[in-house]
């Protein structure tokens, strides 16, 4: 529920009649540290609703209550699955991120993070799921055959000190603890999987390019100018 400071309805193509896209923008301020997010609430309304959207737009005006839990957040609250990532792992870092948001689960989000390592890790390996390898012994293995970098073998180790932490010490995690284990956890990500990615498009768009310019017709001649 938000108690909003401002709000404006905006509609989706209103050239059309029997289906239109509405939706409100509602500026309002954290409970905890008082800043301002813009939340976006969708709609999607035929014409027969138009009494419907008369009746929201009056309880917007009213005081009447509206619970309803927003689509999107700016800023937002969660990251997004690095790009490139196998799609295997959104259900995993969505769990972590949604954990971590709440800013009470230090422990419980670094744990999911630690999750996401390993199951990035097995991925990465093209292992499959009997395979019981400890994380940590994985990745050096990885490391050994040239998979991974040394960095980022150490930056998966220093976030496995953190999961262990969380997983079998009796002092509970911090939030900075957990924030360390997020940036770690998506580090790993942005190394395995999408900076490989980065540089295939590149190569691919370079290649088109190249392709295309092939392609152009001489532009060697030029017409003669007199004077």
């Amino acid at each position: 529920m938000a108690t909003f400071v401002e709000w404006d309805v905006g509609v989706k193509n209103p050239q059309k009649r029997f289906v239109e896209g509405t939706w409100v923008e509602v500026a309002t301020p954290c409970a905890k540290c008082q800043r301002l997010s813009l939340l976006y609430y969708y709609f999607w309304l035929s014409e027969l609703d138009d009494k419907y959207l008369r009746k929201f737009v009056d309880d917007l005006h009213g005081e009447n209550s509206i619970t309803r839990k927003c689509d999107e957040q700016h800023p937002p609250l969660t990251r997004k699955l690095p790009a490139g990532s196998p799609s295997k792992l959104f259900s995993a870092w969505k769990e972590a991120e949604i954990a971590f948001s709440t800013d009470q689960l230090p422990t419980v989000s670094t744990i999911a993070y630690r999750r996401v390592l390993e199951s990035a890790a097995k991925l990465f390996a093209g292992a499959d799921g009997s395979d019981k390898t400890p994380l940590g012994a994985r990745l050096k293995k990885l490391n050994s055959e040239g998979i991974i970098s040394d960095d980022l073998l150490q930056l998966t180790s220093r976030a496995l000190s953190f999961g262990n932490a969380a997983a079998h010490e009796d002092t509970p995690l911090t939030k900075a603890d957990a924030a360390v284990a997020r940036d770690l956890a998506e580090a790993f990500l942005r190394q395995a999987y999408t900076v490989p990615r980065l540089l295939k498009d590149a190569e691919k768009a370079l290649q088109k390019r190249s392709e295309s310019e092939k392609k152009l017709p001489d532009s060697t001649a030029t017409d003669d100018i007199e004077d």
